[in-house]
């Protein structure tokens, strides 16, 4: 299990320091008549070992669990005001490029599992905004994307292939 501190680490290393500073302020004003020392916070530099937070997959075509809801996606980014057939300069579809990231952010029981929620919105936001949506109408996009999501997509169990009786799977 991941501690809270070290999961807003690896999504947002400039919050995890401003909730360290603001934790050291609260902790001084609550009567602490002590002298003062400052510390210094240091970070890791250069590469940083771990998962560094959800990434976006920006892919031109995509066959995977949630194929079964691409015209239900393609309504909804076009209801967004968004053309779903946009084409990045790599080449890269943003209607593909969104499945392709919800399906990897996902995971069992991600409809009950605020955490795996969050994922799966940021990556989204990722995905949004790499083609291009201004970051704060990202943001309200992805988490209704998210909750239209949790509405339409399959349960876990559904997405993962089943063996049958003879053990093929299905």
């Amino acid at each position: 299990r991941v501690q809270p501190s070290e999961l807003l680490y690896g999504i947002d290393r400039e919050a995890y320091v401003d909730v360290l500073k603001s934790a050291d302020v609260g902790a001084r004003s609550d009567g602490e008549s002590g002298p003062v020392v400052e510390e210094t916070i240091k970070l890791p530099q250069g590469d940083v070992l771990g998962e560094a937070g959800p990434t976006a997959a920006l892919v031109p075509g995509y066959q995977g669990a949630l194929a079964p809801l691409r015209a239900g996606v393609e309504s909804f980014l076009a209801a967004a005001g968004l053309d779903p057939s946009r084409v990045a300069a790599d080449g890269a579809h943003l209607l593909d490029s969104i499945l392709a990231t919800a399906d990897a952010s996902m995971g069992l029981d991600w409809k009950e599992r605020p955490p795996l929620q969050a994922r799966v919105k940021v990556a989204s936001r990722r995905v949004l905004v790499r083609f291009g949506v201004p970051t704060d109408e990202a943001e309200k996009l992805a988490e209704q994307f998210v909750a239209w999501l949790r509405i339409q997509a399959p349960d876990g169990e559904v997405a993962v292939a089943q063996p049958d009786a003879q053990g093929a799977a299905s």
